[in-house]
């Protein structure tokens, strides 16, 4: 019985549909879908690291702007802990009437003599004072505001001279006209003075001694 010869290899795959290019392309294909399948999963994955890394930074933030609030409280609870603090009530304000002028003097001078390091320095002490002062009172005194404005020089103690020229009037017993007669002179003393100031100060510290003299005749 003989046996049927071995066909030849090529002959094999010429009788069938299979080739090995259609081999290597069937894999080419499908590694190019695996690659572009990790890719996605690649950018996915970039973009959660983004978000995740934008969190990161704007919580870093929230945490800085939260530490510098908790530091600043604490800088200030140390101040506040360390400032003195006052011992007498502030003083009520001065609004004009004359026969509270000395009361106010003393009990001012007393607020600023006791409790003058938790008013603070020159400059807050003489504010200090003409914030104790009624809204007509310190329209008088605003020649010494410009000058401590333009001088440095802020001397409280100008406020209360400038205020006793024109209200203060003493206990000996004189009679109102008396008084007025007196300040007309302090009027016109005070007018000759600020003669050698410039003419907008002169304007001011006349429009001044006019409400002050109204002031006067008011009580």
């Amino acid at each position: 019985m003989e046996h049927p010869s071995p066909r030849p290899f090529d002959a094999m795959l010429e009788a069938t549909d299979y080739s090995p290019l259609d081999s290597c392309q069937g894999m080419i294909s499908s590694l190019e879908t695996q690659i572009k399948t990790i890719r996605r999963e690649q950018q996915v994955q970039a973009n959660v690291i983004q978000q995740a890394n934008n969190t990161n930074r704007e919580l870093q933030l929230q945490l800085n702007m939260l530490q510098l609030q908790l530091d600043a409280t604490h800088l200030k609870f140390l101040a506040e802990a360390q400032c003195p603090r006052p011992v007498l009530p502030a003083p009520e304000k001065f609004t004009g009437t004359i026969v509270k002028f000395n009361t106010w003097v003393a009990a001012i001078r007393a607020k600023l003599r006791i409790d003058a390091e938790a008013i603070g320095d020159a400059q807050a002490q003489f504010y200090y004072v003409y914030l104790n002062l009624g809204s007509r009172v310190q329209a008088v005194v605003l020649p010494q505001i410009e000058y401590a404005e333009t001088s440095g020089n802020h001397d409280y103690n100008a406020i209360i001279h400038q205020l006793a020229n024109l209200f203060e009037i003493s206990n000996n017993g004189h009679e109102a006209e008396d008084g007025r007669s007196s300040y007309r002179t302090k009027v016109r003393d005070l007018a000759a003075t600020t003669q050698t100031r410039n003419p907008l100060a002169t304007a001011m510290c006349m429009a001044i001694l006019v409400i002050g003299w109204i002031m006067v005749l008011w009580g």
